[in-house]
């Protein structure tokens, strides 16, 4: 359970850290069965993925790189563990209410040198159609820190509501693993964002950032040599 300090921090911040939220072991689990997508060993529909541009960035095992993965729970026990995880649905219990249940679920991959940024936005603004209490639990898989893409947030900026995003392309650009084709992503305007209020949040593997779907936030590229992945179980609780 959370304490009456890290509830309030919640409220006004519009985030919180939780340290160890998953042990090396099942850090090393998750790890291990996206290195066996990376290679081949484990086949998922290509409609679960966004990828980098197939005709200059490959896995492993071939196919396209991904950068994204989406709902891997409803494919892999290992993913579904964690989205019933006791301590995490505790948590998001505690903050949203005991009818809190299941939204969505999605794998993000930074690739070392090339992982694009993400600009600062409201996951909001994508799940248009999500309850108001909706929180996102962000699951570092690697140690995230400022050279390779580790969350950065604009504290209190949840209170604001939904803001109007703009589409963009991204550098390199971002491709639907079924189709191959681009696609464009939200974001804030840029020249609305204060920059000098971000804070960045770094993460140890296995840690979890929790917060809401109005919070604004974003992470640089990968520019180091390190992966960066991490895995992103979104809670609701309908009125």
């Amino acid at each position: 359970m959370l304490s009456s300090v890290q509830r309030e921090s919640f409220t006004e911040r519009g985030y919180i850290k939780i340290v160890g939220l998953l042990t090396e072991a099942e850090v090393a689990l998750l790890r291990e069965r996206l290195e066996d997508v990376l290679y081949g060993r484990v086949t998922w529909p290509p409609r679960m993925f966004q990828t980098l541009d197939p005709q200059k960035f490959r896995a492993p095992s071939g196919l396209p790189m991904p950068e994204g993965i989406q709902r891997p729970a409803l494919v892999d026990e290992r993913f579904q563990r964690v989205t019933q995880h006791p301590h995490l649905l505790a948590i998001v219990r505690d903050l949203i209410g005991e009818n809190a249940t299941l939204y969505t679920d999605q794998v993000i991959l930074k690739t070392p040198g090339i992982g694009v940024e993400t600009h600062f936005h409201q996951d909001g603004f994508y799940w248009r159609n999500s309850a108001e209490r909706t929180v996102n639990c962000w699951i570092a898989l690697d140690d995230a820190g400022a050279d390779n893409g580790c969350l950065c947030f604009l504290p209190g900026s949840h209170k604001g509501g939904l803001v109007e995003h703009e589409a963009y392309y991204d550098t390199p650009t971002l491709h639907q693993g079924e189709t191959g084709t681009p696609f464009q992503r939200l974001r804030i305007p840029l020249e609305q964002v204060d920059f000098s209020r971000e804070v960045p949040e770094p993460a140890q593997a296995g840690d979890c950032l929790i917060f809401t779907k109005y919070t604004w936030h974003r992470s640089a590229p990968n520019l180091s040599a390190q992966q960066r992945r991490a895995y992103a179980v979104a809670f609701h609780a309908p009125v």
